[in-house]
């Protein structure tokens, strides 16, 4: 049976304009943070932490940055951070000597970012209100960490917008199901599969799915781009990445 908590998953869309003059009530916004609160943590660690951008001007300024208007006119934003900084402090204060290596800490990390940033998002949307993820942060991590003076062993991992919508978009096409959820081992996929996932992406941005895989994915793409600067940045956060096994 489809719960209404279902119904507002499967009606997911991203939102990109905001009605104006208008803001997200106290009570309201308590309890879209409070979804976020009780998301699942791995170990009880609490490996993230979230910005709330309340500064028009930094708002602005971050806006301008990444280029999304979006972010800027939306009623709420929040950048949410891989956070390895809390527990370091704790652990200090307590006299435990840390890990040496954060590899998995921030994989970890990243998944409670993740989780909770959902939860929030998922709770904003039963209540009437848009959302949008931001990715784009991560075309200005190091622009971001200035303006948010983030303390080391911290990193901003994308962010997300909430506000009171002014458009209904139509729901945006992904994969078919049994091409995302294998049973009991992963299905390999034969060159018919391959040019069926193709044509079926087919109108999903300027130049379908393969647009999409060269100019993300692709040895010159935005993740390979990113790659290299993300290494630098956190190794100047505090971050220990050796990466070697032994």
């Amino acid at each position: 049976m489809e719960t209404e908590t279902i119904k507002v998953i499967l009606n997911h869309r991203s939102i990109r304009k905001f009605k104006t003059g208008v803001s997200i009530p106290d009570e309201d916004l308590k309890l879209i943070m409070e979804s976020a609160q009780r998301a699942p943590t791995d170990a009880s660690l609490h490996l993230w932490s979230a910005i709330r951008i309340t500064d028009r001007e930094k708002r602005k300024e971050i806006a301008e940055l990444i280029r999304q208007k979006h972010v800027e006119e939306a009623q709420e934003f929040f950048i949410f951070l891989a956070d390895l900084y809390r527990n370091t402090a704790l652990m200090k204060h307590l006299k435990i000597n840390r890990a040496k290596d954060d590899f998995v800490p921030l994989i970890f990390a990243a998944i409670d970012a993740a989780l909770a940033a959902d939860r929030m998002a998922i709770a904003a949307e039963s209540l009437g209100y848009g959302i949008c993820f931001i990715g784009g942060v991560q075309d200005n991590p190091k622009e971001i960490i200035e303006i948010l003076d983030l303390p080391e062993r911290t990193y901003p991992l994308f962010g997300l917008i909430i506000g009171i919508p002014d458009e209904s978009p139509s729901l945006r096409k992904r994969l078919p199901i049994n091409y995302l959820i294998h049973e009991n081992r992963y299905n390999d996929y034969s060159e018919k599969d391959l040019n069926f996932l193709l044509d079926y992406m087919a109108d999903i941005g300027k130049n379908g799915f393969q647009g999409l895989l060269a100019k993300y994915m692709s040895d010159k793409g935005k993740f390979s781009l990113r790659n290299e600067e993300f290494l630098n940045i956190i190794k100047q956060l505090g971050f220990d990445l050796e990466l070697t096994s032994k």
